[in-house]
Formats: C-alpha cells, sequence, structure tokens
C-alpha cells in the first residue's frame, strides 16, 4: 500500500508568455481546481496552499522573476472552491505587471486524512459544510459522467490563453480508436 501523499501540485509551462492578471488567473484557478480534486479521491483535506509563478530563466530581455506565497485555510478543505479563492488571493499578493510569466502553479500541503480532521470551536454551521459537500459530489459526479470540464468555476474561463498549444501534438495512436491510420486498398 503506497503512503499517504504529503503534497499535492498542479503546474504547467504556458502556451504563450502571459502578462495580463486574468490570464494568470484563469490559469491559477485551473490548477487550484485540479488540485482540489485529487485529496477528495484519496480522503485527504488539504491545511495549506502554496500558489507560485515565474518569469522565463533564460530570456534575457527581461529580468527574471519568480515568487510564490503560502496560505493555511482556517479548517482542512476538500472542495474546490476554497483553493481557487486562496490561489487567487494568493496571486494578487506575488503578481508583478509589465513581466511575462512562463509557469504558474499551484500545491496543496499538509494533507491529513478526512476523518483525523478536527471541527473548531467557531466554524461554520454544520450544515453549511454538508452542503458544501453535497455540491461537490454532484460537481464531481457530472464531471465523471460528462467530461473533466463538463462544469468548471467562472474564474477558470476568464481567458485560454495559458493552455498548451496542440497544433504540434503527435497523434494518439496507440490509445485512440478514431486516430488509428487508415489504409485503403485498390
Amino acid at each position: 500500500m503506497p503512503p499517504p501523499r504529503k503534497q499535492i501540485l498542479a503546474s504547467r509551462s504556458f502556451g504563450e508568455k502571459l502578462t495580463e492578471l486574468d490570464d494568470l488567473r484563469a490559469a491559477v484557478s485551473a490548477f487550484a481546481a485540479r488540485a482540489g480534486e485529487k485529496p477528495r479521491g484519496q480522503g485527504l483535506c488539504a491545511q495549506a496552499l502554496c500558489v507560485f509563478i515565474h518569469t522565463g530563466p533564460f530570456d534575457l530581455s527581461q529580468p527574471h522573476y519568480s515568487n510564490a506565497v503560502t496560505l493555511r485555510f482556517e479548517r482542512g478543505c476538500q472542495d474546490s472552491g476554497q483553493p481557487i479563492q486562496a490561489a487567487i488571493q494568493g496571486l494578487g499578493r506575488i503578481f508583478r505587471p509589465g513581466l511575462a510569466y512562463q509557469k504558474a502553479g499551484v500545491m496543496l500541503l499538509d494533507l491529513p486524512p478526512v476523518s483525523r480532521e478536527q471541527a473548531g470551536l467557531f466554524d461554520e454551521a454544520l450544515d453549511t459544510l454538508e452542503k458544501t459537500a453535497r455540491c461537490t459530489e454532484a460537481l464531481d459526479n457530472i464531471n465523471r459522467h460528462f467530461g473533466r470540464q463538463a462544469l468548471r468555476f467562472a474564474s477558470e474561463m476568464l481567458s485560454d490563453r495559458w493552455q498548451t498549444r496542440n497544433r504540434m501534438k503527435p497523434p494518439s495512436y496507440t490509445t485512440r480508436w478514431d486516430e488509428l491510420p487508415v489504409v485503403k486498398a485498390q
């Protein structure tokens, strides 16, 4: 049996360098949503989140900038909404205008099992936490049934400039039937 995870990372280099905050917000939101899915499937909850961005280290036309910020949750979370909010808040702290960013990422830290999560004295009402859990479960079920991004958070759709370019992607002959080459005999 594999040991329990200590951290979960969702990160990607961008298809093009990004200079606008909205483009970075969309990317960081998508990474936080993806990272938020993973602990739920493993019965874990996240206690903290780290968001990071950096420019290209080999681009000599501009100064290199790299920064990260770590934010703790008041209570361990299993949904994607809290990590998205925290990631956007953290991005606002470390974003510097005028730079062309090449990569960003979100890391969930300190992942105890949900069974060890302890409620706080001043936590939200239990019915609110249960509603959030039911909404998150419904979101996961819909995405599992209709495809990974059938339902997304609005902040993920601010921009799609951050997504990698797929025009140079080779065909998937070994994993997709519809991409198998067809031979026609005459």
